[in-house]
């Protein structure tokens, strides 16, 4: 399996805050905040513990032979509801105790490089090209097809479709966000599909309000308007 990272640079990990919803999220409140520094290359990703929990439960599923003697630190067990964060030192715990998981995965190449663990980093074959940039937010959106600023014929509401419509081809992209555009890949064949120039008429919005689609994101610039849907209302914040 091709690997995306920098053999000669360890995965550097340290889960550094959190933060608690009850409210919307009764059964994972705590949205961790995680630093990873891989060689020069240093970014952020928010997980909750049910992410946590279906990494661990891949690398139960798949059978690891060349490494099945590099066991990984088990998963607190207490569920994440009964965690008080008035006590500080039981949260402390459970983050140090999820941070020594993750560290032992990426140290080891069957874990490092699965498929599922690289989501879980959002890292792409695309991450540490150091002349494309440096990291920044990477992830699974949808994006909808006719991109380009020229109306066409829509064929569910027969009318000339815009950017504004909500019809047309939806499909699964992994997007790559780096310092002058934003690229987008085939997540099945790993190809790349397009990149979006951050020109001089660059501007973005999110939001129902703004683009008429739940969890919503509209890019614009000189020649393309892209409309995406992100999977939740903080991916798309």
């Amino acid at each position: 399996r091709f690997s995306p990272f920098l053999h000669q640079f360890n995965i550097e990990v340290a889960i550094v805050r959190f933060e608690r919803d009850a409210r919307t999220h009764p059964l994972n409140p705590n949205l961790y905040e995680i630093e990873f520094r891989h060689g020069s290359f240093e970014w952020t990703v928010k997980r909750r513990y049910k992410h946590f929990a279906a990494l661990s439960r891949a690398f139960i599923l798949q059978k690891f032979r060349r490494f099945r003697r590099e066991h990984l630190p088990g998963l607190p067990l207490r569920p994440e509801t009964g965690v008080s964060v008035r006590r500080p030192a039981a949260i402390n715990k459970r983050m140090r105790e999820l941070e020594r998981f993750l560290r032992k995965a990426v140290s080891y190449s069957g874990y490092r490089n699965t498929r599922e663990m690289m989501n879980f980093l959002e890292v792409s074959p695309y991450s540490f090209v150091h002349d494309l940039g440096g990291k920044f937010k990477e992830g699974f959106v949808k994006k909808k097809g006719g991109s380009h600023r020229f109306p066409k014929l829509c064929r569910n509401c027969s009318n000339k479709c815009c950017y504004a419509c909500t019809c047309g081809n939806w499909k699964k992209r992994w997007f790559v966000v780096k310092d002058s555009f934003i690229a987008y890949v085939c997540p099945k064949k790993g190809n790349l599909r397009g990149v979006f120039l951050f020109d001089h008429e660059f501007s973005v919005c999110h939001g129902f309000e703004q683009t008429g689609i739940h969890h919503g994101i509209r890019l614009r610039n000189t020649s393309r308007v892209l409309t995406l849907q992100a999977w939740s209302k903080r991916q798309a914040m």
